[in-house]
C-alpha cells in the first residue's frame, strides 16, 4: 500500500515477483500492459472472494488466474460461500477435480 503506481511500478521486476498483493484489476492492469510476469506464480490467494465476487469483480478474478502457470494452486478466502462463488472455484480448479472446502466455524 502507499506510494504511487509508478514508484510500485520501479519495485517489480519484469520477469515476475515471488509475492504480489492488490486487487484482481490492478494486478490484471499490470500483467496486461506486460510491466509484470505472473507466470512463476504457483500459488494465488484472494482473501475476500466472496466480497469480490459481489461487487462483479468475477471476471477480473478469471483473468487473474489465466496469467498465472495452470498447475498453479488457488486458495480462495470467503466469509460467505454463494453459488456465484462457488462457480468460479470450480473454473479454477486444477486436476478435473471438484475444488476441496474447509469451512471453520466461530
Amino acid at each position: 500500500g502507499g506510494g504511487t503506481r509508478s514508484e510500485k511500478l520501479k519495485e517489480l521486476s519484469p520477469q515476475g515477483a515471488h509475492i504480489v498483493v492488490g486487487t484482481p484489476k490492478r494486478v490484471n492492469d499490470i500483467a496486461s500492459k506486460e510491466q509484470m510476469s505472473l507466470l512463476r506464480v504457483t500459488l494465488l490467494i484472494l482473501e475476500g472472494a466472496d466480497r469480490i465476487i459481489d461487487l462483479g469483480f468475477a471476471e477480473d478474478v478469471r483473468r487473474l488466474a489465466a496469467w498465472t502457470r495452470p498447475e498453479r494452486q488457488t486458495l480462495l478466502f470467503a466469509n460467505t460461500w454463494p453459488r456465484a462463488l462457488a462457480d468460479v472455484a470450480d473454473e479454477l480448479a486444477v486436476g478435473g477435480g471438484p475444488p476441496g472446502h474447509f469451512s471453520a466455524a466461530a
